[in-house]
């Protein structure tokens, strides 16, 4: 009898078909199946080089959004439930700026799993030449980090991916 070899996690390659994505919408154990397999399915777009020159891999909102949309092919919502945006021009006459917002994630899931509800805070701040160039994008920044804050708790990937390498991943997501 051959030794029994190592289980190693492989994550779900491409898009779902028409098919298992109808299966999955319309089949709530495939839903559960689905969703529990996705949880563990990201990979991030682009590394970048942070404080001390050490470098990590990035998840842009991108990335997450598209984490997202396949593991909840039933859907999933976001609600800003605060925003505050403050702007000053400062003594340099260049123009700063901070916006804050509280975000609620939420999936539902069918019985017997409980849904995937979570809130979290998310801010950007930001300095440019004039007050249109501060306000641009802030608080879509900010709505983006308070998303990637709420969905961090409900997938491991997603939530601690800067702490390990791939291959780590792969070994801890089969145990």
């Amino acid at each position: 009898m051959a030794p029994k070899k190592d289980t190693v996690y492989e994550p779900p390659v491409g898009p779902l078909t028409l098919q298992q994505r109808e299966k999955a919408v319309s089949d709530d154990r495939a839903y559960i199946r689905h969703v529990l397999r996705y949880l563990h399915h990201i990979s991030p777009s682009e590394e970048r080089t942070g404080r001390a020159r050490m470098t990590f891999d990035y998840l842009s909102g991108e990335d997450v959004m598209s984490m997202l949309n396949e593991t909840f092919v039933r859907g999933w919502t976001k609600e800003v439930t605060n925003s505050e945006t403050k702007v000053k021009q400062r003594k340099d006459g260049k123009w700063q700026g901070i916006s804050v917002v509280r975000l609620r994630f939420e999936a539902e899931m069918p019985p017997p799993m409980s849904h995937f509800c979570q809130e979290d805070i998310g801010s950007k701040r930001s300095v440019g030449g004039d007050e249109i160039e501060v306000l641009e994008y802030l608080e879509k920044s900010a709505i983006t980090d308070a998303l990637k804050r709420c969905v961090k708790t409900i997938s491991m990937r997603l939530g601690l991916f800067l702490y390990y390498e791939e291959e780590e991943w792969k070994t801890d997501a089969t145990n």
